[in-house]
């Protein structure tokens, strides 16, 4: 069964995450910030880290990637560690990748660039997932990648995704209406027990007993 969730940054403003966890939302993918340097952590993310806890939602973290070379990649996954601190997660460590700057990019420095931050991510002790819209998913990463890392896939008006390969979550929508944000809000589904996973391989900042 299909666990309800929502993702936010900045951009949604000040979230009251109490009245999300009461519509029936179990879990927050947060914005950590974007690029390569600490100055780009999103000015939201403490914020929305701590009341998300206060909530009692369970909670993951996406870094918006600008790389264009598996170095950069590397180096956006850094400062994303360093963004997130010893916090504790639930959820995944996802990658964004779906920049317009990335779409020239040949499919081999795409894989690159994936195995580079989810590696970087992995070593640290994260769960590592690929965040991107299902044709960018398709099209651009490696089937190797999608095999080896989960993947959290957006579709929008559709039944299911139009994606043929595994994925751990699905962003459904980017115009859902849920009491606590103003505005619209991205929602999404995860079809994994990730809270038991975390806990049971010890990632994410839960130490397996």
């Amino acid at each position: 069964m299909a666990v309800k969730g929502i993702d936010i940054s900045k951009w949604q403003g000040d979230v009251d995450l109490e009245k999300v966890k009461g519509a029936g939302y179990k879990f927050v993918m947060i914005n950590a910030g974007y690029g390569r340097y600490i100055s780009q952590k999103d000015s939201c993310f403490e914020d929305n880290y701590r009341k998300a806890k206060a909530a009692g939602l369970d909670i993951g973290a996406y870094w918006y990637s600008y790389a264009v070379s598996a170095r950069e990649a590397e180096k956006e996954a850094e400062v994303f560690l360093k963004a997130v601190g010893k916090k504790k997660f639930e959820y995944p460590l996802c990658y964004d990748i779906e920049d317009t700057s990335q779409r020239g990019l040949s499919n081999r420095v795409i894989g690159d660039m994936v195995k580079a931050f989810c590696g970087k991510l992995e070593k640290a002790g994260y769960y590592a997932a690929i965040y991107s819209y299902a044709n960018f998913l398709t099209e651009k990463v490696p089937v190797e990648c999608r095999k080896r890392y989960d993947v959290w896939v957006a579709a929008y008006g559709v039944e299911k995704p139009p994606y043929d390969m595994a994925y751990g979550m699905w962003q459904y929508t980017s115009t859902g209406r849920v009491s606590g944000v103003k505005g619209n809000c991205d929602c999404d589904r995860a079809y994994l027990d990730y809270p038991a996973i975390m806990k049971e391989k010890g990632l994410n900042g839960f130490f397996n007993s």
